[in-house]
């Protein structure tokens, strides 16, 4: 028995070592100034990191919008494309501006001409 006393007296005092060390450490002015600018410095980081994560959250909505207006536009003009290119509207310009169909002897054919046609 006195073994385990001994064991244990010598354990009780290295905890007693430990634990006046560990409330040394506490009491340390430098830990303290250490520990504050720890904390100032991670609190400076999460406002800076949260304030950044909601400006992109407000571009990433603006431009969302600025999609759908665009995807409006593009279908406005997808609609007017097809109005203009349909056959009726086509001829209707045409009309407007002049132009007719040609006459029996209006075209002419040109046949290509043999060798160089230009020079470098």
């Amino acid at each position: 028995m006195s073994n385990y006393t001994t064991t244990y007296t010598g354990s009780y005092s290295r905890w007693r070592r430990l634990m006046h060390a560990v409330s040394r450490l506490s009491h340390s002015t430098i830990l303290k100034i250490t520990m504050i600018f720890l904390l100032v410095g991670f609190g400076a980081g999460y406002v800076y990191k949260t304030n950044d994560t909601s400006t992109k959250g407000y571009a990433i909505a603006d431009l969302e919008v600025e999609v759908r207006e665009l995807q409006r536009e593009n279908q406005r003009l997808s609609v007017q494309a097809a109005e203009y290119s349909a056959m009726h509207a086509v001829k209707k310009r045409v009309e407007a501006i002049g132009m007719r169909a040609p006459g029996k002897g209006d075209v002419e054919y040109v046949k290509p001409v043999e060798g160089t046609v230009a020079r470098r």
